[in-house]
Order: C-alpha cells, then sequence, then structure tokens
C-alpha cells in the first residue's frame, strides 16, 4: 500500500496550500481526474526506471518500494535517502525526490537543488530535488525525468484553443533535396479568436532539436491580427533547408503567441533517403 508523506529525520515535507485570497487563477480550479491519472503513469514509470537501474548506481542501494509515497492531491511521489558511507572511503549522504503537485504548493521547495516545471493549462507541476554537488557517476533525477517533462508538455496541448500541426508533403526526401511541409493553425475552440497570419515572424523551426533554416513558399503579410473564427484555420507552406544525413529527422514547430504562457507546438517525422 502506498504511504502517505509523513515527517522523517532529514526531510520536512511542507505540504500547506497557498492561498491568493485577492485574485481568481485558473490553478485554483482542482486538478482534474484525467490528469490526476495521467501523473500517476508516469511516476509508476519513473519509479521503475530507477528500480531498473539501481543496479547499476551503488547509492540506489536501498531503493524499492519504501521510497514511493503519495501526495495530498492523490499523486505518487518518490522519496529517497542513502545514508552515509562509514567506511574509511566516505561519501556524503545521497537522496532525491520527485513528484508532481499542485502550482500553488510548496512540496520540496526547502530542499537543496530544487527543480521544477510548469504546466499551467493542466494545474499541475513537476518538482523534485537532489543533492547540490552531484557527481558524475551518480544517478541524476533532474536528468531522468527530462522525457516525462515533455510527455506532460505535449498532453497540455490538447488544453489549448489552438492546434498547431505540422504536415510535410511528403513522407521521405532524398538526400540534398529540400523540405517541404504545411505549418497548420487550427481554432479548436467554440470562439472566436484574434491571432497574427502565419511566417517567419510567428513560426519557428527546429530539426532534430538543432536551429534549421526554413522560408515560406511565398510571400506572407504578417501585420494585423485577423479573426480565426472556430474550426478554422490558417495555413501555409514552408521550404526547409535540405538534409545531407540519410535518417528520420523530426521537425518540430512553435507558434509564438501563446495562451498562458503555453504556446502551441509540433512535431512531424520525415525520412531522408538516398
Amino acid at each position: 500500500m502506498m504511504k502517505k508523506f509523513k515527517r522523517s529525520a532529514g526531510f520536512v515535507f511542507a505540504l500547506l496550500l497557498l492561498s491568493f485570497p485577492n485574485v481568481v487563477l485558473a490553478q485554483e480550479a482542482p486538478i482534474n481526474a484525467e490528469t490526476i491519472n495521467l501523473c500517476n503513469r508516469i511516476l509508476a514509470d519513473i519509479f521503475q526506471d530507477i528500480y531498473d537501474l539501481s543496479a547499476q548506481y551503488p547509492q540506489l542501494g536501498d531503493y524499492g518500494q519504501d521510497s514511493f509515497y503519495e501526495n495530498i492531491y492523490g499523486i505518487s511521489a518518490i522519496v529517497y535517502e542513502h545514508a552515509a558511507s562509514t567506511s574509511a572511503a566516505w561519501s556524503p549522504p545521497y537522496y532525491f525526490g520527485v513528484s508532481i503537485t499542485a502550482l500553488q504548493d510548496d512540496l520540496f521547495q526547502d530542499q537543496t537543488r530544487y527543480f521544477e516545471q510548469v504546466f499551467p493549462l493542466l494545474g499541475v507541476k513537476l518538482v523534485g530535488y537532489e543533492p547540490k554537488y552531484l557527481k558524475r557517476s551518480q544517478f541524476s533525477i533532474s536528468d531522468h525525468v527530462k522525457p516525462y517533462v515533455s510527455l506532460l508538455s505535449d498532453y497540455q496541448q490538447e488544453y489549448l484553443p489552438l492546434r498547431l500541426s505540422i504536415e510535410p508533403l511528403q513522407p521521405a526526401y532524398r538526400l540534398g533535396e529540400e523540405i517541404v511541409f504545411d505549418a497548420v493553425l487550427k481554432n479548436i475552440s467554440k470562439q472566436h479568436i484574434f491571432v497574427k497570419p502565419l511566417g517567419p515572424k510567428t513560426l519557428y523551426f527546429l530539426l532534430n532539436n538543432s536551429r534549421w533554416g526554413t522560408r515560406p513558399s511565398e510571400y506572407t503579410f504578417e501585420g494585423e491580427q485577423v479573426v480565426l473564427q472556430s474550426g478554422e484555420e490558417l495555413r501555409q507552406r514552408f521550404i526547409g533547408q535540405a538534409n545531407y544525413r540519410s535518417k528520420e529527422v523530426t521537425i518540430y514547430g512553435v507558434y509564438n503567441l501563446g495562451f498562458k504562457g503555453v504556446k502551441p507546438h509540433a512535431w512531424a517525422t520525415v525520412a531522408i533517403t538516398e
């Protein structure tokens, strides 16, 4: 059975809810059940990942079910501490924690090397901590959770009123051939929304996480805002620099106008063949 948080030597878990009496914020709403379920699946995967790696790291020798807890929002948390070595080759205590909690919660904020990633449209943030001076040979929880940050970020896109998509004109391109694709911005809300036209000023693209030169296939006017009605979309064709390595590549795009700090993003993959 999963344990609730409790006070123990070396750890003080502040689970007080901060209040904002004079400001109405979206994050004050309860975390919905679908988001809680996703968070618990993520924490379960992280727990199993660490358990599978524990044999590779001596400092994870005590890791197991005793490290699995539940926070006050019904979301799992992982809290681990490995005592300092008493042998001649002394080593300092090793510890870490990770959870997903409400935006207004201050869980782990009093710990060393605290980190967080906020997801305002979900009403949650991923939080954690680890030793301030971490050896390169030691397991790093902050590095390990990065793929799960991306998963939550993609899921958060479902709550945006605008949906960005990238549509390559063909599934594969030859070495040295320019990559042609459409960027599509659709209003999936029930309201009409003011947006700026798609172009170099409102969109940027990466290819395999690196800067990538692109240009519109034809001139685009990026001046005044336009009204994008419910269910309506904007479409703009782009031409990207050729790739000279034979492999699958990922196009990642971001629309620079966000909602509550969250910008629509999208990705697509194409093959590069000889």
